[in-house]
């Protein structure tokens, strides 16, 4: 009798190790706030628009994770996005200068407001690549830099 405890406990052992690392995961999430400063504006008109994108997936097909409307003030903008997990992001942001919620556009798609990405990544043709916009979230107050063109 005293064997089939022992086997019993060695077996549940490693079950009781797996639940708890499991529940740390789950319910002790780091998380932090992220502010973004967004400088470049010509004029204070309008809003900048700000997506906060958490994947490849989602950047390639235009979904947004988070997103943010902020006012133009003294041509530059700052907002802060509270209750981030740690993780990799990217962030991409236009100047709705007339407010209409959409990047302005001139002939073959050339973008007539200003805009910009996360690490100032920037391309010829379209938007850059996800691995050039993408930087790691990883402190409970963290802050970067986008200048838009």
């Amino acid at each position: 009798m005293k064997q089939l405890l022992i086997i019993i406990t060695i077996i549940l052992i490693p079950f009781t190790i797996l639940a708890t690392v499991a529940e740390k995961k789950v319910t002790d999430l780091e998380t932090g706030s992220l502010t973004i400063n967004v400088t470049g504006f010509e004029t204070s008109d309008g809003e900048a628009r700000i997506a906060l994108i958490n994947s490849k997936t989602d950047y390639d097909e235009g979904n947004n994770y988070r997103e943010k409307k902020v006012p133009v003030k003294e041509k530059k903008v700052q907002c802060t996005i509270e209750n981030l997990e740690f993780g990799e992001y990217g962030v991409k942001v236009f100047h709705d200068e007339n407010s209409n919620g959409e990047l302005d556009t001139a002939m073959f798609g050339i973008p007539k407001e200003a805009y910009g990405f996360s690490n100032n990544a920037r391309s010829t043709f379209g938007p850059p690549k996800y691995s050039k916009v993408v930087f790691k979230f990883e402190s409970s107050d963290q802050e970067i830099f986008i200048k838009i063109k």
